[in-house]
């Protein structure tokens, strides 16, 4: 999963996924990285969508067009067991 998608939170490591009613933060249990991706070992389902970015923090702020733009489906991190597609927003 890319870097950008992961977030430190009161001291949780959290990802927000995308529902209906809007994004919603995600406790996950992270393991190996690189300069841009991580391994999500626990707390996320295949085919969930997930926020590039914290919607809690203003778009301007961070430098970005407003709105949330769809990023196209990517593979999940590679690990040792199957895994599945997430879908990524920003």
């Amino acid at each position: 999963m890319p870097l950008q998608s992961v977030f430190q939170k009161e001291g949780e490591t959290v990802v927000y996924v995308m529902k209906s009613s809007g994004p919603k933060k995600q406790d996950v249990k992270v393991g190996r990285k690189n300069s841009d991706y991580i391994v999500i070992e626990e707390g996320l389902v295949e085919g969930e969508r997930i926020c590039l970015r914290d919607p809690t923090q203003p778009v301007q702020r961070l430098g970005g067009d407003e709105g949330t733009e769809e990023a196209p489906a990517a593979p999940a991190a590679r690990r040792e067991q199957p895994s599945g597609e997430f879908q990524f927003f920003h």
